[in-house]
C-alpha cells in the first residue's frame, strides 16, 4: 500500500514539471516521464526487496543461533546429569565404588566446565569440592607413623584427581570465582598438586595436610588456620596474605616462599625446615 502511494506521488511530482501548452512536445514529455517513474518505481522496488530479504536473513539467522544455543545448554545439562551419575558409581553390591567410572566423570565434569565457558564452571567447582569433602574427611589416621600414611594418589585416586582438576581450572578466586571453595577438615596427607595450581583464597582451616606438596602452587589468601602442615612441601609457593593461625608447620619446607602479609607467627617459622629465600611477611628476604 505505502509503495503504491509512493508512486502515485511520485508520478504526480514529476507530471508538474511538463508544460501543458505544447501538445508535441508534451506527448514526448509524458513518454519520458513514464519512463522514469517506471525506473524509478523499479529502483525502489529493488531496494524494499533487498530490506525484506535481510530482515528475513537476520530474523532466520537469529532463530537458529537461538536454536544452537539452546540444544547446547541441553546437551550441558545431559553430560551434566550423567557425569554426576558416574561419581556415585559402585560395584552390584553397591559396596564398592567403580573407580575407573567416577574418574571419568571427574574427567567428563573437568570438560563440561571448559566447553561451557562460565555457566557451569562453578557447579561443577562446588560438586567436586562436596567429593573431596565427603570422601576425604579428617582422620586421626593421618596422625600416625609414616608408614601408616600412604599418599593420596594411592589411597584415594579420585580425590587426588580432583585437586589436579581444580588445580587447573581456569578461573579462580578474584579472577572469575566470587566464592571460595572448601576444603576445610579434609585428610589430604600426602597429597601432591602440579606446580603453578590454582588454589587461591581456598579454605583449608582444620585438614590434615602432612607430607603434601604444594611446591609453587598459587595459594595467595588461602586459609590454614589449625590445619595440620607438617612436612608439608611448600617451596617456591605464592602465599601472600595466607592465614596460618594456630596452624601446625613443624619441618614444612618454605624455602623461596612468598609470605608477603602472611598471618604466621615467629614460633610457627622457627619450627620449620627451610626458609631460605623466603619472602618474609614484612617482605624482606630471608638469607
Amino acid at each position: 500500500m505505502i509503495y503504491l502511494l509512493f508512486g502515485l506521488l511520485l508520478w504526480w511530482a514529476l507530471d508538474q514539471y511538463i508544460d501543458p501548452s505544447e501538445a508535441e512536445q508534451a506527448s514526448t514529455a509524458k513518454k519520458d516521464l513514464f519512463q522514469a517513474w517506471g525506473f524509478i518505481m523499479a529502483g525502489v522496488a529493488g531496494v524494499v526487496g533487498i530490506y525484506f530479504t535481510w530482515q528475513n536473513l537476520r530474523q532466520t539467522q537469529e532463530s537458529t543461533q537461538d536454536t544452537l544455543r539452546l540444544t547446547a545448554q541441553g546437551q550441558n545439562t545431559d553430560r551434566f546429569t550423567r557425569a554426576i551419575e558416574q561419581l556415585g558409581a559402585t560395584d552390584d553390591k553397591k559396596t564398592t565404588p567403580k573407580l575407573e567410572i567416577r574418574l571419568g566423570g571427574i574427567y567428563a565434569l573437568a570438560q563440561i566446565a571448559s566447553d561451557s565457558s562460565e555457566e557451569y564452571h562453578w557447579p561443577v567447582t562446588a560438586v567436586l569440592a562436596a567429593y573431596i569433602r565427603q570422601h576425604a574427611p579428617r582422620k586421626e589416621e593421618g596422625l600416625r607413623s609414616k608408614e601408616d600414611r600412604p599418599h593420596l594418589s594411592r589411597r584415594l585416586p579420585d580425590v587426588q584427581t580432583i585437586l589436579n582438576v581444580l588445580g587447573r581450572r581456569a578461573r579462580y578466586y578474584g579472577h572469575g570465582e566470587r566464592i571460595r571453595i572448601d576444603l576445610g577438615y579434609t585428610g589430604l596427607w600426602g597429597a601432591h598438586v602440579n606446580p603453578g595450581a590454582h588454589f587461591e583464597g581456598v579454605y583449608f582451616d582444620g585438614a590434615i595436610l602432612e607430607n603434601v606438596s604444594l611446591a609453587e602452587a598459587q595459594l595467595e589468601g588461602a586459609s590454614f588456620e589449625k590445619a595440620k602442615l607438617n612436612g608439608a612441601n611448600l617451596e617456591g609457593a605464592n602465599l601472600r596474605e595466607a592465614n596460618f593461625k594456630e596452624a601446625d608447620l613443624s619441618d614444612a619446607d618454605l624455602s623461596g616462599a612468598d609470605l608477603t602479609n602472611a598471618n604466621v607467627t615467629k614460633e610457627q617459622l622457627d619450627m620449620v625446615r627451610s626458609l631460605e629465600g623466603t619472602i618474609m611477611p614484612d617482605g624482606l628476604t630471608h638469607h
